[in-house]
């Protein structure tokens, strides 16, 4: 087998001990939001009850399966597989966050703000509760077309897309 990293047992994080880009982090992170975010979305859209929908879009494996075939290469396929059971759980618990009662979402957003703000001036987490769920709406918003939704990932906030696509939220 083929080793697919350079490790460097002695470094900080997970992506410097196996010699990992930023940009090919960032990119393998939307690889699997985008793949688990697309399945769930287009299972909810085209069948009236999901446990009738296709194994493909409901299943862990199924969205395994789309984020592989989102690779475009042997590295972003291995990390993408290194990573995906921990970024997918993140993922999906926050779709079933975004499918409560608009109340429930509204006391879990102040807990979301309180705990982000006792997070500032420290390691900020890259991917807060607000940014997953922007990426829900882009995976939407982009018509399941991964390069799109990266484009759309790219830009600065959410009135740029507002601009670029309406302004519907």
């Amino acid at each position: 087998m083929e080793n697919v990293f350079t490790f460097q047992h002695d470094a900080e994080t997970i992506t410097k001990a196996l010699n990992i880009s930023k940009d090919l982090d960032n990119r393998c992170h939307e690889i699997i939001f985008f793949s688990t975010m697309v399945n769930y979305c287009i299972s909810h859209e085209m069948f009236d009850d999901r446990e009738t929908a296709p194994r493909n879009i409901t299943t862990l494996t199924g969205d395994l399966e789309k984020a592989i075939s989102l690779c475009s290469n042997d590295q972003e396929k291995n990390y993408v597989l290194f990573m995906f059971r921990t970024v997918h759980e993140l993922t999906t618990k926050f779709i079933s966050i975004a499918e409560l009662e608009e109340k429930q979402r509204k006391k879990l957003n102040i807990l979301f703000n309180i705990m982000e703000l006792e997070t500032l001036g420290e390691s900020k987490a890259e991917y807060s509760p607000q940014e997953i769920f922007r990426r829900l709406k882009l995976v939407r918003k982009s018509n399941y077309n991964f390069e799109t939704y990266l484009k759309l990932i790219n830009f600065d906030s959410d009135d740029l897309i507002n601009k670029a696509f309406g302004n519907d939220k």
